[in-house]
């Protein structure tokens, strides 16, 4: 996981933002740790230069303290857009704010 934190200056000088790359584990949740106590924002992108098609198209997220659990989900099959937890080992890219 290639990573890098930066703390702009801000009037509270311990926040950060904390991004770089991970590949999803194939098990949800898949974690990032952050040098943060308190997450204030995280975003999250597929790395893909082409369609998703039936695998992970959508992520979600959950904190707790410093943590950031990543969810994939991927459609059920073509022709059916419900939701499951995907498998997949996509590269996701995130940008996590906190102090």
């Amino acid at each position: 996981m290639a990573t890098s934190t930066i703390r702009p200056g801000k009037k509270n000088t311990n926040t950060g933002v904390h991004a770089g790359e991970i590949a999803l584990d194939g098990s949800n949740p898949t974690a990032i740790t952050t040098p943060f106590s308190t997450i204030t924002g995280v975003a999250l992108t597929i790395s893909s230069a082409s369609s998703t098609g039936v695998g992970t198209s959508v992520l979600t997220y959950a904190n707790s303290s410093g943590t950031c659990s990543v969810y994939a989900w991927k459609v059920t099959a073509t022709g059916n857009a419900t939701l499951v937890a995907s498998t997949g080992t996509e590269t996701i890219g995130f940008v996590i704010t906190g102090y």
